[in-house]
């Protein structure tokens, strides 16, 4: 393969979206594979005209759609132009090929998250294709013509763009990977359980009264729950821990080796990075059973419906099962070896770039 140049492009706004971007932006230039231009924030100019515009409709139309990047970059200086989740406004035409990659959706997040109806996503990406069209936005899903190949994180999201006019061989899924820092745990006392993220699309309530219906039965269990900062969750009580979010590989290196289970009733996932690094460290996971999870998590987890009931009774197994939760942890690790390295990552990738260049 030889070098090429590319040019990336997406916001870089915190969460597994920044992730993905930066595992990206460091692999592309920890060799000489290719070289790149990473661009997050974007250029002055027609930007302006273009947001102003893009946010009145966004208000007046209630269409949900995330904000624009716009890039002034000379396209005919790069081999490849892939965009990531945002939409982009570009400067020239199109003559290179395009990917795009995503997590999942903005339908599927309608759908499920936000429990919009068919009818209801339907009439606001009838106004979002048309701004789109005006403001000369490309996007993965609402003007689909210039895209080369689609990157998506996970199967789940497949079906819904092979509907919108995808064909298959267009869509690569390339699950995005974590870094490896070994599954040793750190010696701590009792058993730690681990709760991460906003309370209530991630089900903070459910994991919490799980947490006490079993350590009724056990005082040597602890739940440290890990919360964006600003964020006062209403969750106190014996054993809980409130931690606000650390940095990401303080997070990785001082709080995950000592913990023994992760504990995750979301409502909605776009993918769950913190269910891929729980994997790299050997933890056994419970999570909701959604169509992601169960494509993440495989064997390595339980996957009980959301209530409280179940995760109760799928945390007890764990919590009073040492030599059951080594096994679910061994698993884990090796669903993490098998499909989330970096090297599988790089693999899939580069593949899908050569793909778009064929």
């Amino acid at each position: 393969m030889t070098s090429e140049t590319i040019l990336l492009l997406g916001r870089n706004e915190g969460g597994g979206e920044a992730t993905f971007l930066e595992t990206v932006d460091e692999l592309l230039e920890s060799d000489d594979t290719y070289s790149h231009t990473f661009q997050s924030e974007s250029s002055e100019g027609i930007h302006k005209t273009v947001l102003e515009y893009f946010n009145l409709l966004r208000w007046k139309f209630l269409f949900p759609e995330p904000e624009p990047l716009y890039s002034d970059e000379n396209l005919s200086d790069y081999d490849i132009v892939h965009a990531h989740s945002n939409p982009v406004v570009l400067k020239d035409s199109i003559d290179v090929p395009f990917v795009y990659s995503a997590s999942a959706s903005n339908y599927h997040y309608l759908r499920d998250y936000y429990e919009w109806s068919e009818s209801k996503i339907e009439r606001r990406h009838a106004v979002a294709r048309v701004a789109y069209k005006l403001l000369q936005l490309h996007d993965r899903a609402l003007n689909t013509g210039a895209v080369d190949r689609l990157l998506i994180w996970t199967e789940f999201p497949k079906e819904y763009y092979t509907r919108i006019g995808y064909s298959e061989d267009q869509i690569d899924v390339i699950y995005p990977s974590c870094r490896d820092f070994g599954d040793g745990q750190t010696p701590h006392n009792g058993t730690n359980v681990l709760f991460v993220g906003k309370g209530g699309r991630k089900g903070a309530g459910i994991a919490v009264d799980a947490f006490q219906n079993v350590r009724s039965g056990t005082q040597e269990l602890t739940l440290h729950y890990y919360h964006p900062p600003g964020e006062q969750p209403d969750y106190a009580g014996e054993g809980v821990r409130l931690h606000e979010y650390v940095p990401h590989e303080k997070f990785r290196t001082e709080v995950l080796p000592k913990m023994d289970i992760l504990v995750s009733p979301t409502k909605y996932e776009s993918y769950g990075y913190t269910l891929v690094e729980a994997q790299s460290h050997g933890i056994p996971v419970v999570a909701t059973d959604l169509p992601v999870t169960r494509d993440i998590l495989g064997k390595g987890a339980l996957l009980p419906s959301r209530d409280r009931n179940s995760f109760t009774r799928a945390l007890d197994s764990l919590v009073s099962d040492p030599t059951y939760r080594a096994e679910m942890g061994n698993r884990a690790r090796a669903n993490y070896e098998a499909r989330f390295t970096t090297a599988a990552f790089r693999q899939r990738l580069y593949d899908s770039y050569d793909r778009a260049m064929d």
